[in-house]
């Protein structure tokens, strides 16, 4: 991709959409590799190039805010990237109205954000908006939906409303079973472990042992050895009582 963006450049010169679009694709590498300093410093230029190419209101600024915004929320500065993607949802509900795929993606990073940041009124009100998109655009049974589900489910858990937490968990696994990405994948085993959890926190710890196994099973043939290692520590701290 460096040699993308220094050809890019040689042709095309620094302030050129083609350069901008070489240095984002660039950033989001390197914040792929945890290199957070490096990402900033990459959309920042992308950023630049683009308000002079575009101006203030067009979708390719808006990516760059968003890009930011995630930067910011790996970082931990979660006011800045909550103000980053504001700017990018004014953007594209401008462009798009608000019933669009990015609008909808762009609720759930703010979502994402406050839930981080343990505002989980907001991030309940910002996951709820996504999904009423989602569903608006997709239908029922479609992946996002599912991980809106999942989303939500999340925030319930962390508010310890935990029959809501399970009514949408399971929501969420129905719908996952059912589309085109079916059971075996990561975000099927993270549905389970949430489940698992909020069983072991109404006291339902063979319960919560049965979904914690099945997350386990799931996350061997789709997860990596960090989400596996996690899914272990927590059956190894659940307390079974004995026979």
């Amino acid at each position: 991709m460096e040699n993308a963006l220094a050809i890019n450049k040689k042709i095309h010169g620094e302030e050129h959409a083609y350069v901008a679009d070489s240095y984002s694709r660039l950033g989001a590498v390197y914040h792929s590799m945890g290199e957070f300093k490096k990402a900033k410093e990459l959309h920042d230029m992308a950023m630049m190039i683009r308000k002079k190419v575009y101006g203030e209101v067009h979708t390719a600024i808006a990516e760059s805010y968003s890009h930011l915004g995630a930067v910011s929320s790996s970082i931990g500065e979660f006011n800045t990237s909550k103000d980053l993607y504001e700017k990018a949802l004014v953007i594209r509900r401008n462009v798009y109205g608000e019933e669009h795929g990015a609008v909808g993606a762009n609720y759930n990073n703010l979502g994402h954000v406050y839930l981080n940041n343990g505002e989980l009124k907001q991030a309940k009100e910002r996951f709820e908006k996504a999904l009423t998109i989602m569903k608006k655009i997709f239908g029922e049974d479609h992946p996002d939906v599912a991980a809106g589900y999942l989303n939500l489910g999340i925030v319930y858990r962390c508010m310890k409303q935990y029959n809501l937490a399970k009514e949408h968990l399971e929501k969420a696994l129905m719908i996952q079973k059912r589309t085109e990405l079916g059971e075996k994948n990561e975000l099927t085993s993270e549905m389970y472990r949430n489940l698992a959890t909020v069983y072991d926190s109404t006291g339902e710890v063979h319960k919560a042992k049965e979904f914690y196994e099945k997350a386990m099973d799931t996350a061997k043939q789709t997860c990596g050895q960090k989400h596996r290692l996690a899914i272990y520590h927590d059956l190894q701290r659940l307390h079974l009582p004995k026979d």
